[in-house]
């Protein structure tokens, strides 16, 4: 009975943990800059703004999100 109830306090614990931690990620919307949890990112949203040559190979394409892609971390530079 104590490794349950131990083991709901931590659960619980974690699901707060996870509430409270947001990942954003800086996307152009509407002509401006946002920062907005990752979760609202949708088709549209911009993440670099300008032109790519039409040679980049997909993995250089930093201004496109494809879909079915997993994103681990975002990066904006100057951080």
């Amino acid at each position: 009975m104590l490794g349950f109830w131990q083991e709901k306090g931590a659960a619980e614990a974690f699901e707060k943990l996870l509430a409270a931690v947001q990942i954003k990620a800086a996307v152009i919307r509407d002509g401006e800059e946002k920062e907005i949890p990752v979760e609202e990112i949708v088709p549209g949203d911009i993440k670099v703004a300008g032109v790519l040559n039409a040679e980049s190979p997909l993995a250089k394409r930093t201004n496109s999100l494809w879909m079915g892609t997993s994103v681990g971390s975002l990066h904006r530079k100057g951080n």
